[in-house]
């Protein structure tokens, strides 16, 4: 018998071939691969080489139309005759006459209904498949597909049968390494129970097995879970699983979860139960428990500080609520200043008296502390520290007197990204603190920051706002002509009082030299407060204590701890009100203090930002207080005084995003779009294109963090379409707790085009200076040579660079060192002249090569700038000299030939008046020259009979 497919179409091949003499038989498989290939497994016969370079297929197309495809692809036999008279199969007719086949058949192998394959069977004889053969043959191949059917099956029983031997090892070993304990209890006692079972209760398996469940179970679970056992025995319908505790040998209890039900156990109902250790599962419940406290604690801190309008209050609710999470006695929130010191936010009461404020039980906070101590550690490390005994910590350095001991100690730092900036510390929880009271207060370490930054944002916010809307209420009080200084100064200090939260403000004017403050007003509250009798009004800065320190050193003054500001402090007058915290603000015109604001005793901190918005406002303030005292100088009228108020060109907005947030009415002017407008558009589409780039790289600075010019000039296009120029300052400022810009305005188009034309007179200038064709000089009012044409070094045979080092003084032969040197009185005449007077006179130059030259001078005083220069025009008239000296030369030759002639020689004028005549007329007539000039010729000199011919 065959024992493998292979092997029996091997045996059935050859029996063909052998017992009917055919010259071959083969047999094949149908794959169901893409082109549908007959796979040949078994031949016989002596040309079986037909079969290598044959393609069988059995796909209905041209490879698959010979016997083989037809007989699988139909299910029934098919006989193919190679002759001339059989052309269905004449693809194939070259290759059998080749081997000498004249006819084949091909049987299908059919098991269980499906064509799996074909036995192929080829013969010499044209003839040679009768019917009688043919169905022997057709028998053959049923036999031989059953044949293949019952080997199949039995080879797919031996693989169920070696399957189920391989799962039953598989169940039992998971059984035995399963993680959860698994137990049978029949008859009330432990029949079976696996590996993970004694691990998890600590009992070896002879400890376990017999036992009833309930000997394992804790003791307030043993009757519940032996009720449970007896009714699902009972068949009643109880829930199979549920939670207990089993005790493990060495007591400790473990709680587990069963999930039990009915099974057969060899031939009787038992009861089979699943026991998972829950461990991890209770502790992660437990983590969950804890997280819900913390994020209920979180809310609580954040619902509480809605109304906080301090960081102290915001400090007091997150103390208060970390003390109640980790169930400490005392605690104090604190952060450090600029001095590197420590300032406490909030602290609860720990029985201490030097933490009450005088005379009460409440609490005051404590600033500038060294850092040092167990709490000091924790800001130097910037990491967590618990300890149970700080006592005995490294870092300890005891309690003050009267302070109640520490018994545990709990400080967890306060981050801002990598910054650490405070600290929270908590002490003496009665059983000692853990990691998961730190975990707790980590958590709630960073909600409290996150609330510190949105209160302080919001501040930020309401005190930016607040600012803008005081700056725009004291212009529109400018508006009104009713209003006067006094107003304006009212309105501020009391405005000032309220965006900065202080109970006292006041404000004074100093006189020239700063030596004398004079009080010009008080807020109405600081008034009420004050009780000193005579209040004084005006005080010596010599003799003044903190406050004149603001004068002394000429910048802001912030203390917020005024009781422990020792220096410069010289008390106050009785009735005076106490001084909690103080800032004080000088106010400048130019270089001189012309007045100084101070606010006082607000319950937090103040800042850089109440700097900023306190210098800001009260220098606006000062500056109106100018223009109103203008006002009243000029007598303005009160229409060009509001038109002057309402044409201030700047313009202020506030961007997010590539978005206006805010933009005042200036921005219409400026930009010729309605405020809905300007919300609407991008901002930079109104920037014209040559600067659009500029501007987004500046933004894109800003993203990066890099620096940024403060102040620059841009062009935008106006509504109409015409080009505008303007002065933009951008500061970077929180905006509704998110970063923002702040952009202002100016439009300063006018100024440009006057500087365009400035420069195009500039130019033209200077082609008349470069053009002229005489020298010119520039030179300051010491003679110091600044600029000259080319003109001026052709004259001199200097070099441009030459005369730039000289002084005009250096090109006159009279201005060299002696003791008759002119220099000093040409310079202070210099500085005499005024703007537009010219002067012309006649002098020399000397060259380089040390000639002198005949010049003759046009020079007047011009502006340029601040500075007033010599403008020096400069004609070399040395041509003109050489033919003077020769007309004079001229004239003395004449003269000398009409002093030697000897006739009488004369020169009249057009009247016929003596001019001059020669020595030989004096001496015939007798007269001298100085005589008779001026007189008539004839009537001098003729005879009456001879003056009328003579003379016609």
């Amino acid at each position: 018998h065959a024992t493998d497919e292979k092997e029996l179409l091997e045996s059935i091949c050859d029996l063909v071939v052998r017992s009917e003499g055919f010259p071959l038989a083969w047999a094949g498989f149908a794959e169901n691969d893409e082109d549908k290939t007959v796979r040949p497994v078994a031949f016989a016969g002596s040309v079986t080489e037909y079969l290598n370079n044959l393609k069988i297929r059995w796909a209905d197309n041209e490879f698959g139309k010979g016997p083989t495809g037809v007989a699988i692809r139909t299910g029934k036999h098919c006989i193919a005759r190679y002759g001339t008279t059989d052309s269905d199969f004449a693809r194939w007719h070259a290759s059998a006459a080749k081997y000498g086949f004249n006819s084949s058949i091909a049987l299908p192998l059919i098991s269980e209904g499906i064509t799996i394959g074909s036995l192929n069977i080829y013969s010499k004889d044209e003839d040679a498949f009768n019917e009688e053969q043919v169905k022997l043959l057709a028998e053959l191949a049923d036999d031989l597909a059953y044949g293949i059917t019952a080997l199949r099956k039995r080879h797919e029983l031996d693989i169920a049968t070696e399957n189920l031997v391989r799962s039953e090892k598989k169940y039992s070993t998971l059984v035995e390494y399963s993680s959860d304990g698994i137990i049978i209890i029949q008859d009330g006692l432990i029949k079976f129970a696996n590996r993970e079972t004694t691990r998890m209760t600590g009992f070896t398996l002879n400890e376990t097995i017999g036992k009833a469940l309930a000997d394992f179970v804790s003791p307030r679970y043993k009757e519940f879970v032996s009720e449970r056992y007896t009714r699902r025995m009972a068949g009643e319908d109880v829930p199979s699983r549920y939670e207990v505790e089993i005790n493990r040998k060495n007591g400790k209890a473990v709680p587990v979860e069963i999930n039990a039900g009915i099974i057969e156990y060899d031939g009787k109902p038992a009861d089979m139960a699943l026991i998972r250790d829950i461990t991890e599962r209770k502790e992660a419940e437990q983590q969950v428990l804890r997280q819900r406290t913390i994020l209920e604690a979180i809310n609580r801190v954040f619902e509480d500080t809605l109304e906080c309008e301090t960081d102290e209050e915001v400090a007091r609710s997150c103390l208060s609520v970390a003390e109640q999470l980790t169930g400490s006695e005392f605690g104090w929130i604190g952060e450090i200043n600029k001095a590197g010191l420590l300032d406490t936010l909030a602290q609860s009461d720990p029985g201490w008296q030097a933490c009450r404020i005088p005379g009460t039980t409440a609490t005051k906070c404590i600033r500038n502390m060294d850092v040092r101590g167990v709490w000091g550690r924790v800001l130097k490390s910037r990491k967590a520290l618990i300890t149970n005994d700080p006592s005995t910590h490294p870092d300890s350095v005891g309690v003050p007197d009267g302070h109640p001991s520490l018994t545990s100690f709990l400080g967890v730092p306060l981050k801002d990204g990598a910054k650490t900036f405070g600290m929270i510390a908590l002490a003496n929880k009665p059983d000692g603190y853990t990691l998961l009271e730190q975990e707790a207060v980590e958590k709630l370490s960073v909600a409290m920051v996150e609330l510190l930054r949105r209160k302080r944002a919001d501040n930020s916010v309401r005190l930016h706002e607040r600012h803008l809307q005081e700056l725009v209420e004291l212009y529109k009080m400018t508006e009104d002509r009713r209003k006067s200084i006094s107003d304006y100064v009212s309105y501020t200090l009391e405005s000032v009082q309220k965006s900065l939260q202080s109970r006292i403000a006041f404000i004074g004017t100093m006189n020239e030299d700063e030596s004398i403050f004079t009080t010009l007003a008080w807020t109405k509250d600081t008034m009420k407060q004050c009780a000193i009798e005579k209040k004084p009004m005006r005080f010596s800065i010599a003799e003044s204590g903190l406050w004149g320190e603001v004068v002394r050193q000429r910048r802001p003054i912030v203390i917020n701890d005024y009781d422990a500001a020792e220096e410069y402090k010289k008390g106050y007058p009785e009735g005076h009100i106490p001084i909690k915290r103080f800032l004080s603000v000088p106010i400048f015109s130019s270089d001189r203090i012309v007045a100084v604001a101070a606010v006082a005793n607000r319950d937090s901190e103040y800042n850089d930002s109440d700097v900023n918005v306190l210098t800001s406002l009260l220098h606006e303030m000062w500056n109106l207080t100018e223009r109103k005292k203008d006002e009243e100088a000029l007598k303005e009228s009160e229409a060009k005084y509001r038109l002057l108020v309402e044409n201030i060109p700047v313009g202020v907005a506030i961007m997010r995003g590539g978005k206006i947030l805010f933009t005042n009415s200036q921005n219409e002017q400026i930009s010729g779009y309605t405020i809905e407008e300007l919300k609407s558009i991008n901002p930079f589409d109104a920037i014209y294109e040559e600067d659009r780039a500029k501007v987004t790289e500046y933004a894109a600075m800003r993203v990066r963090g890099e620096s940024v010019p403060g102040s620059y000039d841009i062009r935008i296009i106006h509504k109409d379409g015409s080009l505008r120029w303007l002065n933009r300052n951008v500061v970077r400022i929180d905006w509704l707790g998110e970063k923002a810009l702040l952009i202002i305005d100016t439009d300063i188009t006018e100024r440009i085009k006057a500087e365009q034309a400035v420069q195009e007179s500039e130019k033209k200038y200077h082609s008349l200076f470069t053009q002229s064709t005489e020298g010119i000089y520039v030179h300051d009012l010491d003679g110091n040579i600044v600029d000259v044409n080319e003109v001026a070094c052709i004259q001199t045979e200097y070099t441009r660079e030459e005369l730039l080092q000289l002084n005009v003084f250096d090109l006159h032969p009279d201005c060299q060192p002696t003791a008759n040197n002119p220099k000093p009185e040409i310079i202070e005449l210099w500085k005499g002249w005024q703007t537009g007077q010219r002067f012309y006179y006649e002098g020399e130059h000397r060259r380089k090569n040390g000639n002198v030259y005949p010049t003759e001078i046009s020079t007047g005083v011009i502006e340029y700038g601040n500075n007033k220069y010599i403008l020096a025009i400069v004609k070399d008239i040395t041509e003109r000299k050489e033919a003077a000296e020769s007309l004079r030369k001229e004239r003395e030759s004449a003269r000398r030939i009409l002093d030697t002639a000897q006739a009488i020689i004369l020169t009249l004028d057009s009247k016929g008046k003596i001019v001059h005549f020669n020595p030989y007329t004096t001496a015939i007539s007798g007269y001298t020259i100085d005589e008779v000039r001026g007189k008539d010729w004839f009537e001098t000199f003729l005879p009456q009979r001879n003056r009328q011919q003579t003379r016609a």
